[in-house]
């Protein structure tokens, strides 16, 4: 008897369902709880800005931290201030730093209109937003799938989802971070580790110090674009 055509499509929507659940499954990280009571975090950046700030943080949860950054000075006072945020909870907890030497020091977004900016500046910028973060990942991952456990999570950039004007070289770093992110998650799922990423908008630190004037270049560029579709 053969099956009527209703019979074969319900079955064939039935199977690509499962295969989508199955893939959002495998590629979704798990929303359990996370206790960071006497863990150890490694942080990228960690002598100012954001990376400073997520420091003091997990030292607020009970967290031993690495920080590394590439200009000791900068690392020792941060890690002073930090010890001294554990000490005052008497938790026991460590803070130490690593200083990393490299070749030239890229502590600024470099934005500019594409036709004038530099075109090692998208070298720079790809080496320093991405490839580090690839480089850090690598140090790590080998343990934390020995041990199967633990938590990576990239700072990428509101950039890295609506790209604006001046960042042709800034944004399509941190669209990589989302890509790397998301196919990272999927092969380390089954070692219960978990994979996020963040998008902070612009925040008041060092690195935005020289973007003042890309932004009111924006805001006269998007309303002459206004007038002419007006």
């Amino acid at each position: 008897m053969a099956y009527p055509w209703s019979a074969l499509v319900l079955v064939g929507v039935i199977i690509v369902t499962l295969i989508l659940f199955l893939v959002l499954y495998f590629s979704t990280p798990s929303r359990r709880n996370f206790s960071l009571k006497k863990k150890h975090a490694v942080v990228t950046g960690g002598s100012k800005g954001i990376g400073k700030e997520l420091a003091f943080a997990l030292i607020s949860r009970g967290c031993n931290i690495s920080i590394i950054a590439r200009n000791e000075k900068d690392l020792k006072t941060a890690c002073e201030d930090l010890q001294t945020a554990a000490d005052q909870r008497a938790q026991h907890q460590k803070v130490r730093w690593y200083s990393l030497d490299l070749t030239k020091d890229f502590t600024e977004v470099e934005a500019a209109p594409f036709d004038i900016q530099p075109i090692t500046d998208f070298e720079n910028q790809m080496r320093v937003n991405f490839l580090s973060a690839v480089y850090a990942t690598r140090c790590v991952v080998a343990g934390m799938k020995w041990k199967r456990s633990g938590h990576i999570s990239f700072v990428s950039s509101a950039a890295g989802q609506c790209a604006i004007y001046g960042y042709t070289a800034y944004a399509p770093t941190k669209f990589a971070l989302r890509g790397f992110a998301d196919a990272l998650q999927m092969e380390l799922f089954p070692y219960n580790i978990n994979v996020s990423i963040l998008y902070p908008p612009n925040t008041d630190t060092e690195v935005n110090s020289n973007v003042n004037s890309v932004f009111s270049k924006v805001s006269s560029t998007s309303t002459h674009f206004m007038r002419m579709t007006m």
